[in-house]
């Protein structure tokens, strides 16, 4: 109803002011499946509905334990391994996982949501940025051009996406976030800086999987190609734990500890002994413990190999060497499930595993 000429918010504002606000039976619920609507001419009203509001709600998808009880609703019964399979494709969208019935693995059901011919979700990426924002294209542009990278500054990724600074781009990136596909995170290395992380496993399937558009394939056809399917499930796995952080700091016992959440990068320089590094994520805890967390996804227990022990190692020499830190510096690794035991595994100074994010 909101069209560029309807004048629809200032009748609204008239609306409210003139009839509904002197009365105590009328309850207005403003809902919209674009948060930024909601925020700019709710939350941030300047005009006649300014300060009227009483309570806000933002409604995120569900969690792997919510999902798991929602699969579980609808009388279908899948072991925790396979939930956490089609999350990585679907996160906790209901609607997405309405159509799974019993007897489906979850290879099925993706192949049909996307992959047969008519299937019901071949084609929502594009319909869910018509539906979300007035310059679809644009907004397509910038979430792409965010998904081929782990993090980015607002400089890399409009000049990435070639977009300009002018022209509303905080604003985009700010829509983006509210819509829950991409998060604002702190970085230690440049604290003035603002970077971003594109954090929908539901867009970054489309991504690797249905653009450019494919045939009428199944996805066990498409898994095929390890190389791409192998580089989304690192991806998609990442993003899961990312969105579940309370449940690492739980599966760890410090649930209740005050941390500093944020990732780190160090360039290379030899002559101070950096090799050069990134973390996704770094937990700086209150107790002066930090945990530098790894992320990997395997079908199996995760082998961790000499060559992988001196990367982790390297990067806590790394972080330890360019923050200076005085905290007791943890190595940690996310798994599926969990890590096989042998002599490079005792250290870790922890390891959570995919159950471990359901609870």
């Amino acid at each position: 109803m909101d069209t560029p000429r309807s004048d629809f918010i200032p009748a609204l504002e008239h609306f409210w002011n003139a009839f509904a606000s002197a009365r105590k039976d009328v309850t207005l619920l403003r809902c919209s499946s674009s948060p930024s609507w909601v925020i700019d001419h709710a939350m941030h009203n300047v005009g006649g509905l300014y300060n009227h509001l009483t309570l806000s709600i933002h409604l995120e998808p569900f969690q792997l334990s919510e999902t798991e009880e929602y699969v579980r609703s609808l009388g279908v019964s899948l072991y925790r391994r396979q939930i956490l399979k089609g999350y990585m494709a679907l996160r906790g969208i209901p609607y997405y996982w309405s159509r799974l019935k019993k007897g489906m693995s979850i290879d099925q059901y993706l192949d049909f949501l996307f992959f047969r011919r008519g299937a019901l979700l071949k084609d929502e990426c594009s319909g869910l940025f018509g539906s979300l924002f007035r310059q679809p294209e644009i907004f397509k542009k910038i979430v792409a051009t965010l998904s081929q990278k782990k993090i980015m500054t607002r400089n890399e990724i409009l000049k990435a996406a070639g977009l300009t600074s002018a022209g509303g781009a905080s604003k985009m990136l700010r829509d983006l976030e509210n819509c829950d596909f991409i998060r604002e995170c702190a970085s230690y290395w440049e604290r003035k800086e603002r970077f971003y992380r594109f954090v929908d496993p539901f867009i970054l399937f489309h991504y690797h999987f249905l653009e450019p558009r494919p045939g009428d394939t199944e996805f066990r056809m498409e898994r095929a190609n390890t190389t791409k399917t192998s580089r989304w499930q690192d991806l998609a796995f990442e993003m899961v734990s990312l969105l579940h952080t309370q449940k690492i700091k739980n599966a760890l016992g410090i649930g209740a500890v005050l941390t500093e959440e944020f990732s780190f990068k160090v360039p290379e320089n030899l002559d101070e002994g950096i090799y050069g590094s990134q973390i996704d994520l770094v937990l700086k805890r209150a107790d002066r413990i930090t945990n530098l967390i790894e992320m990997k996804y395997s079908e199996d227990e995760y082998l961790i190999t000499k060559a992988s022990d001196e990367a982790m190692r390297c990067k806590r020499s790394d972080y330890q060497r360019a923050s200076g830190s005085k905290n007791a510096v943890h190595l940690m690794l996310i798994a599926p499930c969990g890590v096989m035991q042998n002599s490079y595994a005792g250290n870790l100074a922890s390891v959570v595993t995919g159950e471990d994010l359901f609870l």
